[in-house]
């Protein structure tokens, strides 16, 4: 019985995310790429359609990405993707904290 606890125990602290782990006004690390190691991830909103499944609504803080529309022409804020929980179970890394969901 004892042992049956421990493995219980094990798996639930190694437990890969689920959807239900996803969650509206959550910032996590992902896999950036170098030099943006410090941006996050925010989970603005969730939806769910009946043959997609849920659907993040997320934007992305602290990167560098050249936009020949802006003046500086590099976009440091990147205000909505809407991505599948594939994506976020390849792409999130560490959930960080709790922050306002973006309009």
């Amino acid at each position: 019985m004892k042992r049956l606890l421990l493995i219980m125990s094990l798996l639930s602290f190694f437990r890969i995310a689920s959807s239900q782990d996803y969650a509206e006004s959550q910032v996590w690390s992902y896999k950036a790429r170098k030099g943006e190691e410090t941006s996050r991830v925010l989970i603005n909103k969730v939806e769910t359609n009946p043959k997609l499944g849920n659907i993040f609504h997320i934007s992305v803080s602290g990167v560098k990405v050249k936009n020949p529309r802006i003046a500086g022409g590099i976009s440091t804020d990147l205000p909505h993707f809407p991505v599948s929980e594939e994506t976020l179970k390849k792409s999130l890394t560490k959930l960080t904290g709790k922050s306002l969901p973006n309009p």
